[in-house]
């Protein structure tokens, strides 16, 4: 099976309408009110949703199914997922679409939590805690996928990290939902995975 690749570059915000449970397969129902996003999305095209990679079962005009494997809920905030709740929405990398943000799975290492959100000028810094296995991997300066979002580390201690959003990414993602005490998936770079699995070889 083919690599799907992701950005975290937010292209669409959809509401969760249900979560189902037939024969075994754990699914979500996410509503869409922009048409456009779902124009070319088939049936087993994978679309990055609050960071986690899922595979589309069904798709209509305006809302599209995916599902999930039970070992999802043990790493991601999934578990945590509520109709009506706000998603960040991103299809995966095509030929011919550009480039931002940083390379991302859609394979999220485990979750944080919001410790604090406050204003610097125009932009917010959330500070967010983490494990110690994922925080291994995070670096000052470096990339990480908050709930599929890149965002540049600012800020990093042995309690956890900072990140520095402006306002537009800010307003045009599920950042605006984030309260004090919310748990987000992340995804740490892949890049400092691959140097650890290198250096572990020699």
């Amino acid at each position: 099976m083919e690599e799907v690749m992701f950005t975290g570059i937010v292209e669409e915000l959809g509401k969760l309408k249900r979560k189902e449970r037939r024969s075994g397969v754990n699914t979500l129902v996410i509503s869409i009110s922009n048409k456009e996003f779902l124009s070319n999305v088939q049936v087993g095209d994978s679309i990055l949703v609050n960071g986690v990679c899922l595979t589309v079962i069904r798709s209509g005009s305006v809302e599209f199914t995916a599902e999930y494997m039970p070992e999802t809920e043990k790493v991601t905030t999934i578990v945590n997922w509520k109709p009506g709740q706000v998603l960040n929405l991103e299809k995966s990398l095509r030929p011919g679409r550009g480039f931002d943000g940083h390379i991302i799975q859609g394979h999220v290492d485990g979750t944080g939590k919001v410790k604090k959100i406050s204003l610097a000028g125009n932009n917010r810094v959330i500070r967010i805690s983490a494990v110690k296995e994922i925080m291994k991997y995070i670096i000052m300066k470096g990339s990480i996928a908050v709930d599929g979002i890149s965002l540049t580390v600012s800020g990093i201690d042995r309690e956890g990290f900072d990140v520095s959003i402006i306002k537009h990414s800010f307003e045009k993602t599920n950042l605006k939902n984030l309260k004090t005490g919310t748990a987000v998936n992340l995804e740490t770079d892949i890049i400092g995975k691959y140097i650890e699995k290198f250096l572990n070889k020699e």
